[in-house]
């Protein structure tokens, strides 16, 4: 027998766990069926997330399928997302696996290595499943996420992996490896297991979007364990890159050649490069950091965070303190280089958690930035070319609607100066009668040949130099052949410069030249104000950074005109900053059936300027 003291010990126990069991069942009865029916419905949301995107991930593998790692199909036409790291190791080629069970053949479009990022994509389908792309500035601590790849290479039958957790982390910097290498800034920590082979698969949240890339992971004395700290690419910034990507660049990485630490006095400049863009337009040692991209500086950290994710050539506006004024200047941003690829640094010893192991580019780095497959290019300015003229024409065809005449008011400096009517072809001709508190003027493009007549004086034939600069001319470029089904034909050379902002949205770049040698660049938007994907025509230009001379135009305010989209305002601007110079309003619209035969052609009585 047991003491007395002891038997009354394990009573005081048997009791207190009979009365816990008494409680729990007490508690499961109290559960009603709706509150089980959310429960089994959260379940079901959950599951059916994972299904509506199970297709879209990638399993990588270079041509001796082997190894690899992860993706996820972002564009019906093929396009993939993955790590640079992981077709770093494939090649520039290789196999894909899907959930159908199948393999198709997978090329490379563009690499990042300073992000660690790469667009690939594969061949053999019409159409590919895809994933949306997400927002990942509204990701939280806390949030769920569900990482999906190819861990170990378990897919035999190709089918993801999937793994749960939450959000343990935002905004966290991971420094890289080599030169500019592998920095993850702003990146997402998750504690959703990322083991090798996960590289280059997509974070999901449970609305089924693509809130990240998984990258790197956190692994217990370097060996191959996880310890439940992962890290994702965000997708704020591979959004940013995706222009530069399929332009077939070598992406760089943007920098303002000059160091900012914390000081008492605020994030001071302690380390500044004399050549640089920033220097130049009088940056000093000592001046205090106040404004970056538009968003206010209170911490070196946090700049480090917003710089690290945009490319080079990125317009930025920068405002820092000199003595007791402020100034606010605009450039774009220089490029990083990269490190020699000649020689593979030694492995050390032992490498600190959470950071990533030096890696041999198989693929050359040489020459950055610059355009390496310019057939592949022209193929990718054709796509965003198409994709115009189905945000433009949905299911019109030039021959239904040949031109439009608008009735436009004109504004400077907020008041009406004058106004016009402007007959546009969707051939890309057009006729602007003008009349702006100066002698009434025409101009007008025939197809040929550009023109203008000023009230009183014969028609003037203008000549390459001159036609570029007229505040008209460019539109005819952009808001007529570029609506067709084979616009990219309409230009003698077209190239996909890659990434670029207007109107404060990001966009495509494209450098066009015409038979007679005339360059213009135009602006495409990459995504609708929801962060859907939406190519529209934000601006048309003669320079790439908008020089007053050049009567740069942006164009807004789109709507339903007989089922084309049309710009009702227009905007002359100028410079990086795009300050509103003229203002054109469309007060009335309407198609023109039957077009006449002359409608856009020069008066016969011709001269010469």
């Amino acid at each position: 027998m047991f003491p007395s003291s002891r038997r009354a010990k394990l009573l005081a126990a048997w009791l207190l766990a009979v009365v816990l069991m008494l409680r729990c069942g007490t508690a499961a009865e109290l559960i009603s069926a709706d509150q089980l029916a959310v429960v089994k419905a959260t379940e079901a949301a959950r599951i059916a997330s994972i299904e509506k995107v199970y297709g879209s991930v990638v399993a990588i593998y270079g041509n001796d399928r082997q190894g690899g790692g992860s993706g996820v199909l972002y564009d019906p036409d093929g396009y993939a997302l993955t790590n640079y790291h992981v077709v770093n190791a494939a090649g520039k080629d290789g196999w894909a696996g899907l959930a159908d069970g199948k393999l198709y053949r997978w090329k490379l479009i563009g690499l990042d290595p300073g992000g660690d990022v790469a667009i690939i994509r594969l061949e053999g389908q019409d159409k590919f499943p895809v994933a949306a792309l997400g927002d990942s500035s509204a990701v939280r601590v806390g949030d769920w996420a569900m990482a999906m790849g190819n861990p170990f290479v378990l897919a035999e039958d190709q089918k993801p992996t999937v793994t749960l957790g939450i959000v343990s982390g935002v905004k966290r910097f991971q420094p890289g490896a080599g030169k500019n290498m592998l920095v993850y800034g702003n990146c997402i920590q998750v504690d959703s297991s990322i083991n090798p082979g996960n590289s280059g698969g997509p974070l999901f949240n449970l609305q089924s979007e693509v809130i990240g890339i998984n990258g790197r992971g956190s692994f217990k004395e370097r060996g191959r364990v996880n310890v439940g700290v992962g890290y994702a690419i965000s997708m704020e910034q591979i959004r940013t890159f995706i222009p530069e990507l399929l332009a077939t660049k070598i992406a760089q990485h943007g920098t303002l050649d000059a160091v900012f630490t914390n000081r008492i006095g605020g994030v001071i400049c302690s380390k500044i490069n004399l050549d640089s863009t920033i220097a130049r337009l009088g940056l000093e040692l000592g001046d205090r950091l106040v404004s970056f991209n538009g968003r206010k500086i209170t911490d070196a950290n946090q700049f480090t965070n917003d710089l690290s994710m945009l490319p080079a050539g990125w317009p930025v506006q920068v405002g820092f303190q000199q003595g007791q004024g402020t100034r606010h200047v605009w450039l774009r941003l220089d490029a990083l280089p990269y490190g020699s690829t000649k020689k593979t640094p030694a492995r050390p010893k032992k490498i600190p958690p959470g950071r990533q192991l030096p890696i041999k580019p198989k693929m050359s780095l040489d020459k950055p930035g610059v355009v390496r497959d310019a057939k592949v290019n022209r193929r990718e300015s054709a796509r965003v070319l198409r994709d115009w003229g189905r945000f433009a024409l949905g299911e019109k065809r030039l021959n239904k609607v040949p031109a439009y005449r608008f009735e436009e008011d004109i504004y400077e400096g907020g008041k009406k100066t004058g106004s016009q009517t402007v007959i546009r072809g969707l051939d890309g001709r057009f006729r602007v009668e003008q009349t702006s508190g100066e002698l009434p003027k025409t101009t007008g493009w025939d197809g040929q040949v550009y023109w203008s007549q000023q009230a009183g004086d014969k028609a003037a034939k203008l000549d390459a130099a001159k036609a570029p600069s007229g505040d008209h001319l460019g539109q005819g470029v952009a808001l007529g052949p570029l609506a067709g089904e084979k616009a990219v034909e309409h230009f003698a050379k077209i190239e996909l410069e890659g990434a670029d902002r207007s109107q404060n949205r990001r966009a495509y770049r494209l450098r066009t030249e015409d038979k007679q040698g005339r360059r213009r660049y135009l602006w495409f938007s990459m995504y609708d104000a929801m962060g859907r994907p939406q190519v529209q025509l934000l601006k048309t230009s003669a320079g790439r950074d908008g020089d007053p001379a050049d009567r740069t135009m942006t164009y807004l305010d789109y709507r339903d005109v007989e089922g084309v989209q049309i710009p009702h305002r227009r905007r002359q601007v100028q410079r990086l900053y795009e300050g509103n110079m003229k203002e054109f309003v469309v007060t009335k619209c309407e198609p023109i059936v039957e077009l006449a035969k002359d409608a856009f052609a020069m008066p016969t009585d011709t001269k010469t300027k």
